[in-house]
């Protein structure tokens, strides 16, 4: 892997500063994948509180994906690729049924940067077993295998 992998705790955004000074740059193009939640309320509120958290980061975008279209999407032009928290199950077979694993690992492959915060961090190791202590496996994964 050529590119760079943030992870954090998915704590405050003043708990994350530290780790969000590194990953997010002044003039940056972000795109929040809020993936860990399975209906678009929950989604739209990930979205809202993590747009809100990176403001004084002088980000020159920040644009989320939520589900229309999400297939026929490109990461050309896009400097960090944001995973918060959620369910790490619902997250890691959203990932998977989407393509978006794979177009993941080829962005990370190209040099691209990647923020996961809690879900999003454990999806970026290789397996997401653990995850079970926190998280109910409602989506029925049976292969936990991850980024």
């Amino acid at each position: 892997m050529v590119g760079k992998v943030y992870l954090g705790g998915g704590g405050s955004s003043e708990q994350e500063a530290p780790l969000w000074r590194e990953a997010f740059h002044a003039d940056d193009s972000v795109v929040i994948w809020p993936f860990a939640h399975a209906t678009i309320g929950a989604r739209e509120s990930s979205i809202a509180w993590m747009r809100n958290a990176l403001t004084p980061y002088g980000l020159r975008s920040v644009e989320a994906w939520t589900d229309s279209g999400i297939e026929e999407r490109v990461l050309s032009g896009v400097d960090v690729v944001c995973i918060p928290g959620g369910n790490t199950f619902t997250l890691l077979h959203e990932l998977r049924s989407t393509g978006l694993l794979r177009l993941l690992r080829e962005y990370l492959r190209d040099g691209g940067r990647l923020y996961g915060g809690s879900a999003g961090a454990v999806v970026a190791g290789a397996d997401i077993g653990i995850a079970v202590v926190a998280d109910p496996n409602d989506v029925g994964l049976s292969d936990t295998g991850a980024l």
